[in-house]
């Protein structure tokens, strides 16, 4: 980021606002002891090894990472269409020798069974990983069938406006999830298979990917919703360096972005109390407010910001070094 252009007073409230929006998702991982944190510190890391040429030790990083939760793997194809083609090479090398590595002290018969009963929980073709009517979870496998047919909530409270059957709603949560992949591609730079020297740009497209992680991927609790911190930092820094410039677009964003707060920060039960948030997590209100950060990140790119974060030295290392 391009701090440089901010004033103190300015790079404090970037601070503040991104803390103010984040905090709530960051206490449920130290609170619930996940692993959340350590994945998007991974995610991050990794791609900012590779910015400085360390292939093995990111590829090392975002190999961990995968062995230890699956969800990062969204980062292979992201590497793919960015041509880090050694990277992705590296990092697919380091996860399979990860996934055979025990065998050597647990054997390879224990191991194997291992690697069944791992995959036999993130199988995604799985009957639980199609339709979540319980309180926690709120991916779009929790946010769709709550909608579109009759499913038993704790609560008891009717919350679907159709009655459809089991086979089309399951047709429309992968068509749901579809989407989001797609949209990924109004995230990216183009042209494709070509590395930005643009850390704003990166930042930018791992804030929409890592957002997508909770919604696309099924069984997502709310400690899963702090792999938005990346997109809440930014449209901080977003709203903070643009706040002269007051104009519809600012506008959208601050709107977009307050109702996410009021969604996703608002309705912890610290604010409204337990049994409201037992409401609003029957409804997966959460869920509502990630929508409405994906909309406020699609209006707020790059290119609009007056100060870019173009470094002269922050280049790639096949790109030459000025």
């Amino acid at each position: 980021m391009d701090l440089k252009s901010l004033t103190q007073n300015q790079a404090n409230w970037v601070i503040i606002l991104s803390t103010a929006l984040s905090i709530r998702f960051i206490l449920y991982n130290f609170d619930l002891i996940q692993m959340t944190l350590f994945l998007l510190w991974g995610i991050l890391e990794s791609v900012q090894r590779f910015r400085s040429s360390q292939w093995i030790l990111g590829g090392v990083i975002l190999a961990l990472i995968i062995n230890v939760k699956i969800m990062p793997i969204v980062i292979l194809p992201y590497l793919a269409f960015r041509g880090q083609f050694k990277a992705l090479s590296i990092t697919i090398a380091a996860f399979i020798l990860m996934l055979f590595l025990p065998a050597l002290f647990l054997g390879w018969e224990t191991n194997l069974f291992l690697l069944g009963e791992w995959w036999s929980v993130i199988d995604p073709t799985m009957a639980e990983h199609k339709f979540e009517s319980e309180i926690g979870p709120h991916s779009l496998t929790a946010l769709i069938p709550a909608l579109l047919m009759e499913t038993q909530g704790r609560l008891g409270i009717a919350r679907n406006i159709l009655n459809l059957t089991p086979e089309l709603v399951t047709m429309i949560v992968r068509s749901a999830q579809s989407i989001l992949v797609i949209f990924t591609l109004y995230f990216l730079k183009w042209p494709a298979f070509r590395v930005s020297k643009d850390r704003l740009d990166v930042l930018y497209e791992l804030a929409y990917i890592s957002l997508v992680i909770p919604l696309i991927f099924p069984h997502q609790q709310k400690y899963a919703f702090a792999l938005a911190i990346p997109a809440q930092f930014y449209l901080a820094y977003y709203l903070i360096s643009q706040s002269h410039n007051r104009k519809t677009r600012w506008k959208l964003v601050a709107t977009f972005l307050a109702l996410s707060f009021v969604l996703m920060t608002l309705t912890t039960d610290g604010v409204i109390g337990r049994e409201l948030n037992l409401i609003s997590r029957h409804f997966k209100l959460v869920t509502y407010g990630m929508f409405f950060l994906i909309a406020a990140l699609a209006f707020a790119r790059p290119k609009h910001l007056r100060n870019r974060s173009l470094e002269p030295n922050d280049t790639y290392s096949h790109e030459p070094q000025q």
